[in-house]
């Protein structure tokens, strides 16, 4: 009985120690000043830094694609409505013909080969 209770007093006594050794996560064992008036976190932080950076590349990147979207536009817009009618009378030929292959073929054989009608 009486190792059982030196045992814990021991470890008690340890365990103490080592609490007064460590230091809380709570605390420091640097003292830092505040930040003056002249502090300015994205000039100085390096994270930060990059990430202005990458903002201003996208908004710069974003106001050149407007604007040259927009200058195209004005400089297609009168060759637009000359080629709109052409482009859609080629398209419309190339979709019928691309759908009338197959009843065409099958018109064809049943006119080349009479006996393969069906009964």
């Amino acid at each position: 009985m009486a190792a059982i209770i030196s045992r814990i007093t021991r470890e008690n006594r340890l365990r103490e120690k080592r609490l007064l050794k460590e230091i809380p996560i709570n605390k420091s064992n640097y003292i830092l000043p505040e930040f003056g008036d002249h502090y300015n976190p994205t000039e100085e932080n390096s994270c930060l830094r990059r990430k202005q950076r990458a903002i201003n590349r996208d908004r710069i990147h974003k106001f050149i694609v407007k604007n040259l979207t927009k200058q195209e536009m004005e400089r297609q817009g009168n060759q637009s409505s000359n080629n709109s009618i052409r482009t859609f009378i080629c398209e419309f030929l190339i979709i019928m013909l691309s759908l009338s292959l197959v009843p065409g073929i099958a018109l064809a054989l049943l006119f080349i080969w009479p006996e393969f009608k069906k009964i």
